[in-house]
């Protein structure tokens, strides 16, 4: 069943019991929670909590059973908060951060103090932390729930032949479409995701849903010179936890896709905080004969070494490097520079962020391969990028660039 973000006690109810184990902690929104304990047989009232209170955090936190029972005094709203996602921050923080909390809570254990913790009441920004606190729980939350309603939606971006002007692929882009917000970007929420865990989950969805439809693009192609690609975004956090080599192997059984067909996109950075197991994924990757790109090459760490330790096919060159291409001549010297860089390697190139034709220009005389912006598209959703498949002309030789 899945978990409630919320709960409503009936006055009376028992939320739950001394010596019990414990899966959720509890953030009063309304209402009124008494905790008590059996102290020489008797129920003894240690507190009264109210609204902004959190209670029954120490049993998620130590695996050990309830230190007290809490009782709804009357009508009372709570939020919850589960262990996994406990367990979940306490992983991802600072190591020393953790022993403090695990003492802290052995020593409130062993002193037999089962006073709740209580937001807001004490001076000093407590009551900010709290806000920000359930502000973050909350939207974490509705994430959740939007992965589960399907409210994500993969958009496209054509990436284009700079000789041609025709398509050459696609980059997959994720978008939210927010029942009360419209389309949000993926700036304001992939963070959150990569935080929270959720990013390993939607990454899976978003190869899959990629795949799906460039297996669509290719279907509806009347003439094919060669196989369109599709880039797909990887994250640190995907790359870390999830079996990629598996996955990408359970989704070419199940599509009319070559594995060349696929780019994965990764960042510098990614590559340089574990390169042990960048190389060792990597390998794995290569193996099926999948692609594989730098994004946002020359933003990052910018060591060159990994050039040559790494199976790379593809550098993407930023889009801040090509907007300032004609301001700062060391852009442009550095668009040339890694435009010859990525040939004499022999990678592919890719500029992004292309919005006028004298860089398009520019670009071709330097060699660069591949080019994407909004000079050709903006990224669109699977109907309009189906159109741009059909239509089949070049977009250079348009009249009507795409908006």
């Amino acid at each position: 069943m899945k978990e409630a973000y919320r709960q409503v006690f009936q006055s009376g109810a028992q939320i739950f019991r001394e010596g019990e184990s414990g899966s959720l902690a509890y953030i009063i929104e309304r209402g009124e929670v008494e905790i008590s304990s059996l102290i020489k047989g008797s129920a003894t009232p240690l507190a009264r909590l109210r609204d902004g209170d959190l209670f029954g955090e120490m049993a998620l936190i130590d695996d050990n059973v309830r230190s007290a029972t809490a009782t709804a005094l009357c009508e009372t709203e709570v939020i919850i908060v589960s262990r996994d996602y406990v367990k979940n921050k306490i992983t991802q923080a600072d190591p020393l951060l953790n022993l403090f909390l695990r003492v802290l809570l052995k020593r409130l254990r062993t002193t037999g103090n089962t006073q709740p913790l209580r937001f807001g009441t004490n001076p000093g920004n407590e009551s900010d932390v709290r806000e920000q606190f359930l502000d973050r729980l909350l939207y974490e939350r509705e994430m959740q729930s939007a992965l589960e309603s399907n409210q994500f939606e993969l958009y496209y971006q054509p990436i284009v032949h700079l000789d041609s002007g025709c398509i050459a692929g696609f980059e997959s882009l994720i978008r939210w479409n927010h029942p009360k917000r419209g389309l949000v970007p993926p700036a304001e929420f992939i963070d959150t995701a990569e935080n929270n865990g959720l990013i390993v989950v939607m990454g899976e969805w978003i190869l899959k849903e990629a795949t799906r439809a460039l297996e669509l693009f290719e279907k509806a192609r009347a003439e094919r010179p060669q196989p369109l690609y599709m880039s797909i975004n990887v994250s640190g956090r995907q790359f870390a936890e999830s079996d990629l080599p598996t996955i990408m192997r359970e989704i070419f059984k199940s599509c009319d896709i070559a594995p060349g067909q696929i780019k994965l996109e990764i960042t510098e950075t990614l590559l340089m905080e574990n390169p042990e197991l960048a190389a060792l994924s990597l390998e794995h990757i290569k193996n099926q004969g999948i692609r594989v790109a730098i994004d946002d090459f020359g933003t990052g760490y910018s060591s060159l070494s990994y050039l040559n330790r790494f199976p790379i096919d593809t550098l993407k060159i930023d889009r801040s490097f090509v907007s300032s291409m004609f301001s700062s001549d060391k852009s442009l010297e550095i668009v040339r520079m890694l435009t010859e860089l990525a040939r004499g390697l022999g990678m592919d190139i890719i500029a992004e962020g292309i919005e006028e034709e004298a860089q398009a220009d520019q670009l071709r005389t330097f060699g660069c391969d591949y080019g994407q912006g909004y000079l050709y598209a903006k990224p669109v959703p699977v109907k309009q990028a189906m159109a741009f498949v059909r239509d089949n002309t070049p977009f250079r030789a348009r009249e009507d660039y795409p908006a």
